[in-house]
């Protein structure tokens, strides 16, 4: 069959399905006569002007100064403040990289105009190479125009940021806050915009971020929400001398013919008219944010992803609020399963308590602070560690995590049971051959006194000799982990020289 059979068969089915449907409507009394609206005249110049001024109204934060964006040839890209003396003779990063470019006395900023602006969304400047700006969320007085969610895809291979970024949507719209959902330059993340009528303090604007999260999360199991990276901005205050941290623009012209760095609805589908979708966007009063605020009494709410940093509490001196459990939020007797984990039953405790539970074994990335103190990227190392893990029925907390539960259980008078379904290993008849100094003897009868436990101490202190009188006392088959192989030997060598072992020692076979 032929390229125009099969067209002309296509174009026949479509006709029968259209005279399918026409008499379906006709039996049920409904109109379907369509007039086409005749389309106006539009001055195409006036209308790129129009476009150019709704763009700007809502993402242009400072417009004395502005980001563009750089690529090598080594394929690394970034964001420079776009300065009309970058690289020329009186530039001093010619000469030293590391130069911070407010801290330059030769700068020369280019402010963010409609020629920018239209430069941005036609993704080419006047020499036709490729542009793209971007913009800084601080205003100069410490404010903000609108409050960013970035969700970003961290290791590359899973698709989960669509599900996570879904949900924050659902919150808000639970709560009559209305959004915008941008696809990232790369398709891979998603930023989820809300604006407001005027700038409002970022320190508010932030703070109502993390409390919408919080208040979502008392009634929406959060799970991994290994992908949400950071709102921005993500600064309370401007810092002295600097410039705030940035953020791309959406609507680039090269990105958005691939469908992305545009604006998509629920179902990741492209928004037809971006502009008309725009202006219908709500804009958020401060009077709605500190209702709001006041409503939920969140202000210092933990929540799982946004923790609250030091510098931003109003009180700094003051000890941080400690993790407590709510008693009504517990639904039927709670059963904890010891098992390689803790597994605490999703259909016993609502999702307030259940989020703080999560908290317990969340605690913030150092490696993602120290790469941000030396204003490296942070792109794909996460905020925060999460050791817990989310089955379908069972949230997971690490068994060192045992202890701090049971305490909170106790003192929010929650009662509990613990099923203990540990594996406890095999008997073994071993002793120990030797003498311990009186400091490792203090050691052993502290930590002899605890099922789960860790011994810091220093070079010298005769750690794998004090590890074979624990396995002695203990008396069970051990497994021990080294990370290389001098302390392989080391164990080795302590476990003949200390351990009598009065059982045939199965032989073990390792394939590497």
């Amino acid at each position: 069959m032929t390229g125009i059979e099969l067209l002309r068969k296509e174009n026949e089915r479509l006709i029968a399905e259209n005279t399918y449907l026409k008499k379906l409507l006709d039996n049920n009394g409904i109109s379907y006569e369509y007039t086409p609206k005749q389309p106006e005249l539009v001055d195409t110049t006036s209308e790129i002007k129009r476009r150019i001024k709704l763009f700007m109204k809502p993402f242009c934060a400072r417009t004395e100064f502005y980001a563009e964006r750089w690529e090598n040839k080594e394929g690394r890209s970034g964001y420079a403040p776009a300065c009309g003396n970058r690289w020329t003779f009186v530039c001093p990063k010619k000469k030293d990289k590391s130069v911070k470019c407010y801290e330059c006395d030769n700068k020369a900023w280019i402010p963010f105009t409609e020629d920018v602006a239209y430069k941005h969304l036609v993704g080419k400047d006047e020499r036709s190479r490729a542009f793209v700006a971007g913009t800084y969320t601080l205003l100069s007085d410490s404010t903000c125009k609108f409050l960013v969610f970035d969700f970003d895809n961290h290791d590359g291979s899973r698709m989960i940021w669509k599900d996570e970024a879904k949900l924050l949507r659902d919150i808000c719209k639970r709560y009559g806050i209305d959004t915008a959902l941008e696809r990232s330059r790369s398709g891979n993340g998603a930023h989820i915009w809300i604006f407001f009528e005027e700038p409002i303090p970022a320190k508010l604007a932030r703070k109502f971020g993390a409390a919408l999260l919080a208040k979502g999360a008392e009634i929406i199991h959060q799970k991994d929400f290994n992908t949400f990276d950071r709102m921005m901005p993500n600064q309370d205050e401007m810092p002295i001398g600097g410039m705030g941290n940035l953020i791309a623009l959406p609507l680039q012209g090269i990105p958005r013919k691939s469908g992305n760095s545009v604006f998509v609805d629920d179902d990741w589908n492209v928004i037809p008219n971006q502009w008309e979708y725009l202006e219908q966007k709500k804009l958020l009063s401060k009077e709605f944010v500190m209702n709001k605020l006041s409503e939920w009494k969140m202000q210092n709410e933990p929540f799982v992803l946004e923790l609250e940093d030091d510098e931003s509490k109003d009180k700094p001196w003051e000890k941080k609020k400690l993790l407590t459990f709510e008693k009504e939020d517990i639904l039927k007797p709670l059963t904890l399963t010891l098992a390689d984990c803790i597994y605490i039953p999703k259909n016993t405790v609502k999702p307030r308590t259940m989020n703080r539970i999560r908290k317990m074994a969340t605690f913030s990335n150092p490696q993602f602070y120290k790469m941000q103190a030396m204003q490296y990227s942070t792109k794909q190392i996460p905020r925060y560690i999460q050791c817990f893990r989310d089955f379908d029925k069972f949230v997971a907390l690490p068994r060192g995590c045992l202890p701090t539960l049971e305490e909170k259980l106790q003192e929010a008078g929650i009662s509990y049971k613990v099923e203990d379904c540990r594996n406890c290993g095999r008997v073994v008849n071993v002793s120990f051959q030797g003498s311990l100094q009186p400091e490792q003897e203090k050691a052993t009868i502290t930590m002899l006194e605890h099922e789960i436990g860790i011994l810091g101490a220093a070079t010298g202190f005769g750690k794998t000799v004090l590890g074979t009188y624990l396995i002695a006392a203990r008396k069970v088959n051990a497994l021990i982990l080294v990370h290389n192989r001098e302390i392989m030997k080391q164990w080795q060598e302590s476990i003949e020289k200390f351990l009598q072992i009065n059982k045939e020692i199965p032989i073990m076979l390792m394939f590497i």
